[in-house]
């Protein structure tokens, strides 16, 4: 038994790349084909800087305390205002950006960023109230929509203990012509998969709109050969279950980082599956993806008795899905057929009345080879009967002129 292992440099392009491997032993040898899928690395944890700090000392102090953090990006990060007696927090600040009034602010850093909780003296009502913090997850700039008004995130309110209240949030966010931001729902203090959310205030929470990246991928099919084919319908699987594409459309958007397998498509009414080996990609990027499928080139060769290939034979194929097609025979004797789903198909072939028919139902290509018994019956008698007649009339000739030698003045008879 061998292995291979195969190594990669930084500087090869994430994609689906063909190998092909030759084996050789004394006088064995051995080939394989695979695909190989080279990924994209998984960027290390970004660490971002956070300062909190708050506008009057005398009022409050924060927790965490102020001062300078630093956090990884992409993570939930919340701050919490705590104003002494006789003080409440008026509005928060980030980055300069007024970001509400709730006694906690949370938030996902995607930079480096300034928090300013700003106090005033002026004592918080009696009534009973809590803090709701909004946040958005997958996008470094976002808006929400809370109860009637759009917001920047982060942002923040206090409410009094069982008020309702709405919020919304932008389903897609364009960032390029091949990615974008797609809503996948929010989490937290409540879980939707909608983009429109009502709740009701019972204690402090924060809720996270999650956004979602994907890519835009081209798909292109091959036969077995490697040549382009034009397919009904393909289908393949993924996290958000089985996705198609079509002849008229052939792109599709794909999750970031997810996985993607192939299942097979339409051609010509025939369901085929991909070529053994394709196997599975990730969507790392936008790109284009080259999918092989089970089609296979058929070819059928018609010669005579002696084996000489017979041209202008009329041949035609008929494939599973009923598909017929109609070709003459070449100079070789021999009509392709390429495309044929599976390379299962029935064939009719004739020739100045003479026909015949087989079929295959083996996967793979083929290459068959029929003969006509009766392909020159007419031809042979002729030239043979031709060559009698010539040879006949020679011998006589000679006969003849031989009589005449031996017995002058005497005619020669048959």
């Amino acid at each position: 038994m061998s292995v291979l292992i195969i190594n990669t440099t930084s500087t090869l392009a994430p994609g689906t790349y063909q190998v092909g491997i030759t084996g050789r032993t004394g006088t064995q040898v051995h080939s394989a084909s695979f695909r190989l899928t080279v990924q994209s690395p998984a960027p290390g944890p970004q660490t971002l800087s956070v300062t909190v700090s708050t506008s009057s000392p005398e009022g409050g102090t924060t927790l965490p305390p102020v001062g300078e953090y630093a956090y990884q990006a992409d993570h939930l990060l919340t701050v919490t205002a705590k104003p002494v007696s006789g003080w409440s927090l008026d509005h928060w600040l980030v980055n300069g950006d007024p970001a509400g009034n709730g006694t906690q602010l949370s938030f996902i850093p995607q930079a480096n960023t300034t928090i300013v909780a700003v106090f005033v003296d002026v004592a918080p009502p009696n009534t009973p109230v809590a803090s709701v913090s909004f946040a958005a997850s997958g996008t470094s700039a976002s808006n929400v929509t809370v109860d009637g008004v759009q917001y920047a995130l982060p942002t923040s309110f206090t409410w009094p203990v069982g008020s309702s209240h709405q919020v919304s949030a932008a389903t897609l966010v364009p960032t390029g012509n091949e990615t974008e931001l797609v809503l996948a729902g929010w989490q937290g203090g409540a879980n939707s998969s909608s983009s429109a959310l009502s709740f009701t205030v019972e204690k402090d929470m924060t809720l996270v709109a999650k956004y979602q990246a994907k890519y835009l991928f081209d798909f292109a099919f091959t036969d077995s050969t490697g040549s382009p084919v034009v397919l009904q319908n393909a289908t393949f699987y993924g996290p958000e279950g089985l996705i198609t594409v079509t002849a008229a459309n052939s792109s599709a958007w794909l999750r970031a980082g997810a996985q993607y397998t192939a299942m097979g498509g339409t051609v010509e009414g025939t369901s085929v599956p991909v070529l053994t080996g394709f196997g599975s990609f990730v969507a790392c990027g936008p790109q284009t993806v080259t999918v092989p499928l089970s089609i296979y080139p058929i070819s059928i060769r018609v010669v005579d008795v002696f084996g000489q290939p017979i041209s202008g034979a009329n041949v035609t194929l008929t494939t599973s899905g009923q598909e017929r097609f109609t070709q003459l025979t070449g100079s070789n004797g021999s009509a392709t057929f390429n495309g044929v789903p599976m390379g299962w198909f029935a064939a009719t072939y004739s020739y100045l009345g003479v026909s015949g028919a087989l079929s295959s139902s083996a996967v793979g290509a083929h290459s068959e080879t029929v003969t006509m018994a009766l392909s020159y019956p007419v031809f042979t008698v002729a030239v043979v009967f031709a060559a009698i007649v010539a040879i006949s009339s020679v011998a006589r000739w000679r006969r003849a002129k031989a009589s005449e030698q031996a017995f002058d003045g005497y005619s020669n008879e048959f």
